[in-house]
């Protein structure tokens, strides 16, 4: 997988506006467009819905540092890289849960100002 992707493990379409863009610059252009278009901004409760490799998740804890990302999985393995990489980059403000994104329920008290889904 790490050899199909760029740095950032984003499986999703990235952004490359001159064509001469490298795989890891279109995945941090593509990523802070999502940022402009949801109008992101720090300290807010942000879900990243079906987070995959957590490109979009550990952006938004690096990003956004007094911003509460929740990033929701359907695998262990890909929780336990979030997990791994956040631990590494000392990001203690994401959350990573497992659940099927079809099914899951969320606690009532549970509340977003922004969810976003990319990996899906």
């Amino acid at each position: 997988m790490k050899l199909c992707v760029g740095p950032r493990m984003k499986y999703s379409s990235c952004l490359y506006p001159t064509g001469k863009e490298t795989i890891a610059q279109a995945e941090e252009l593509m990523l802070e467009s999502y940022c402009e278009k949801a109008k992101l901004c720090d300290a807010i409760d942000i879900l990243d819905l079906g987070c995959g490799w957590g490109s979009l998740s550990l952006f938004l804890a690096e990003k956004y540092p007094n911003a509460r990302i929740t990033a929701l999985s359907n695998s262990t393995t890909q929780k336990a890289h979030i997990d791994g990489v956040a631990k590494d980059k000392g990001f203690t403000n994401l959350t990573v849960i497992t659940g099927d994104v079809n099914v899951y329920e969320f606690e009532e008290s549970a509340k977003f100002d922004r969810i976003l889904s990319i990996e899906v």
